[in-house]
């Protein structure tokens, strides 16, 4: 009480207090490690309901952290199937082009065939009209 009302009184904080204690406890015992010594009766274990509510936010951070990871994942899927897609459209694209050559092609082939056909039947009757005049 004499500390709280003087204001200019000089309070040592936590963090001076444990370093104080730990090097007075290496004078006294004479150790030379430098592992840190808990306080003793000052040395506080956490409640049941402390533990609980660590674990709680522990597991909500993973949920949290899963469901981050969950909805990469989703998007990495999302942009896959989009990809796949496209690439799908893609090959329909050539196959109508390469079926669209195809009948070009074949087209061309009847016309040529008909042509040819047409000439020989056009050599035929002329065999025959060279073949009946000579005759008449």
């Amino acid at each position: 009480m004499e500390l709280e009302s003087r204001p200019d009184a000089n309070v040592v904080s936590d963090l001076e207090q444990n370093q104080i204690f730990q090097s007075t406890y290496k004078e006294t015992r004479k150790i030379k490690s430098n592992k840190m010594h808990a306080n003793g009766y000052l040395a506080r274990y956490p409640t049941r309901k402390e533990l609980l509510s660590e674990d709680y936010q522990r597991k909500l951070q993973q949920e949290e952290a899963l469901i981050e990871s969950f909805g990469r994942l989703q998007d990495r899927l999302e942009a896959q199937e989009v990809e796949r897609e496209a690439e799908r459209q893609e090959h329909r694209r050539q196959l109508e082009q390469m079926n669209k050559e195809r009948e070009a092609d074949r087209e061309a082939l009847r016309q040529a065939m008909l042509m040819l056909q047409a000439a020989k039947q056009q050599a035929s009757v002329q065999k025959v009209i060279l073949t009946t005049s000579m005759f008449s």
